[in-house]
Formats: C-alpha cells, sequence, structure tokens
C-alpha cells in the first residue's frame, strides 16, 4: 500500500519542481532528464547559465536559468548542434529572437519528441536539423542587412 502511495508523491514533485522559484542542481538535473555533472559542464560552456549561489555554495537555478538549460538541451540533443554551434545559436538568437521562439518550441517539441515512432523520429529530427540550419542562416542575414543599412 506504501507504494501506491509514493508514486503520486513522485509525479506531484516532478510538476512541483516545476513550479519551484529556485531549484537545487540535483532538483534542475531531474526535472531535465540529465546527470548534475552535465549542467554544470553546460554552466562552464555558456555563460548565459548564471546560478546563484547559496550561503553553502549549493548552486540554485532560476526560472530563467532552467529555460535556458531546456534550451541548450534542445539544442544539442534534438537539433544535434554542436556546443560551438549552440553558443553561436544562442548569441544570435538573443539578438533577432531565436532564444524566445525557441523556448517557446521547447515544450511543444518535447512533447513530439516523446510521441514519434522510432521511423518518424528519424525524419523529423532530420527536419529539426533543417530547421535549425535555416534559423541560422536567417540571423546571419539580418546581421548582414542591418551592417548594410548602417552603412
Amino acid at each position: 500500500m506504501s507504494e501506491q502511495t509514493e508514486q503520486p508523491e513522485a509525479q506531484q514533485s516532478s510538476s512541483e519542481l516545476a513550479q519551484k522559484k529556485y531549484l537545487k542542481i540535483g532538483e534542475a538535473a531531474d526535472l531535465l532528464r540529465v546527470k548534475p555533472h552535465v549542467l554544470r559542464y553546460w554552466e562552464s560552456e555558456f555563460p548565459q547559465i548564471k546560478p546563484v549561489k547559496s550561503r553553502t555554495g549549493q548552486r540554485l537555478y532560476r526560472r530563467q536559468d532552467v529555460d535556458t538549460l531546456k534550451l541548450i538541451q534542445e539544442l544539442l540533443y534534438v537539433k544535434r548542434f554542436t556546443i560551438v554551434g549552440a553558443k553561436k545559436a544562442l548569441r544570435l538568437g538573443t539578438a533577432d529572437g531565436l532564444k524566445l521562439e525557441a523556448q517557446e518550441d521547447t515544450a511543444l517539441n518535447n512533447e513530439k519528441i516523446q510521441t514519434r515512432t522510432s521511423d518518424a523520429s528519424i525524419d523529423a529530427a532530420k527536419m529539426d536539423i533543417l530547421r535549425a540550419q535555416l534559423i541560422q542562416v536567417r540571423a546571419r542575414l539580418l546581421h548582414i542587412q542591418q551592417r548594410l543599412e548602417d552603412v
């Protein structure tokens, strides 16, 4: 009987984690389904991730940090960017709205990924890669256009 009551609590804790103002590194890792060392590595590679530290030195991730981590996770795992490519996409995306667009699409993309069959996920992954490449080309063109307008 105790097993039955523990299972819903585990599900509630996942939704409760999503509502918390600050998440410890283990909680953020659980929410993103990665190991804590992955978050520490991403923190060292992406200057956009700046968790606050508690008095005891524990990393506390804010909602903004978690959203950025989700975006990084999508770029690396779904869209198959390299670290360098993800850094560039974040840098360019902040200038032209890519970051906001990607954050809005993250939840939708996560749902799509979970429901795809293995054959469909291969085709969808190719489409995601092409979409990401088009977004990068668009960002470059907008940057060039802005430079030309400045001349």
